[in-house]
């Protein structure tokens, strides 16, 4: 996984291409800045493809800026690689 800055700046890049924009900041809101869902949902698949991370659509409402998108990245991932960790457990079905 990247560092802060470079996760940022990542999602800072998707946003800058797909919002038409040169200028974005770490805290600036994805809404405020013309995002919509279908934008979103654009994001989310990127993040996705690149981190390996199933990020829900309301993640995009509700981590609205770079920073706490970024975040929301960094707890996904985190969750992924200790659910990767953790055994499977077979269950055996009992029948009545």
């Amino acid at each position: 996984m990247r560092t802060d800055d470079e996760l940022e700046q990542f999602i800072l890049d998707i946003w800058k291409e797909l919002l038409g924009m040169d200028e974005i900041g770490a805290n600036d809101n994805f809404f405020q800045l013309g995002g919509h869902s279908l934008l979103g949902t654009q994001v989310l698949a990127r993040l996705q493809q690149h981190f390996g991370v199933n990020l829900p659509l309301r993640t995009i409402f509700e981590s609205t800026t770079p920073a706490l998108l970024a975040q929301s990245v960094r707890l996904a991932s985190w969750a992924t690689s200790v659910e990767s960790m953790t055994p499977s457990i077979e269950r055996e079905e009992i029948e009545f």
